[in-house]
């Protein structure tokens, strides 16, 4: 008889826009591996868009979503920092309290890292936080660019970002170069790396990105 398999209940928030791509989507396919493992595995979304209408989750994977508006609406940001923080309220802290057998609480990058970090810190969970470009990194390679972009609500959303870090339980990157200049800057040793990797069932399918857009 096969031994039962040690088994997690992890809940992911993804701060995924009215598409899905990049580190969205390397995040969404972390939660379905690890649901396909046996783990129990709840997101909480931002949106829901086309690509998760026609997708077929896995048993163990369940997604709610929260409503929210795209960037074609005026003030559309500050609309759904609101939204954002009435469903955290009223959904997501309700349920956190109410369920004292989740392992972890997962996040990424700035938006959902803060969250995750908030959310583990104020319900005494623990938390995996996942990270990719970092500021000197991005200072390096973008130069002048990036310092006229480093400043006011971005500057401000990386500095919370740092400190969302700093309080995690586990990070992970998703390069080596990502780990090294995450460790830089946080002056603090992460715990690994997963490469992203290529999702070949989907690689072909969109014919619709802009060339200057695309990777491959």
């Amino acid at each position: 008889m096969e031994e039962e398999r040690f088994k997690m209940k992890l809940v992911f928030f993804l701060e995924n826009p009215h598409y899905i791509g990049g580190g969205d989507y390397c995040i969404f396919k972390i939660a379905e591996y690890m649901s396909k493992r046996g783990h129990e595995i709840l997101i909480f979304a931002k949106a829901k868009n086309a690509f998760f209408e026609s997708y077929a989750l896995p048993k163990n994977l369940k997604i709610n979503y929260r409503f929210s508006f795209d960037s074609k609406f005026k003030g559309y940001g500050f609309i759904n920092r609101i939204i954002d923080k009435i469903y955290t309220s009223l959904v997501i802290n309700k349920y956190l309290k109410r369920n004292k057998d989740i392992d972890f609480l997962v996040g990424y990058l700035r938006d959902s890292a803060i969250k995750t970090s908030k959310l583990g810190k104020k319900f005494q969970i623990k938390t995996l936080n996942f990270f990719f470009e970092s500021p000197p990194w991005m200072e390096i390679d973008l130069k002048n660019e990036w310092e006229k972009d480093y400043v006011g609500k971005f500057k401000k959303s990386w500095q919370r970002t740092k400190k969302a870090y700093l309080e995690t339980d586990i990070l992970i990157g998703n390069s080596k170069l990502s780990k090294k200049y995450c460790e830089k800057w946080i002056n603090k040793k992460t715990q690994g790396v997963i490469f992203p990797g290529f999702d070949i069932n989907f690689i072909d399918k969109n014919n619709k990105i802009k060339k200057q857009n695309q990777i491959i």
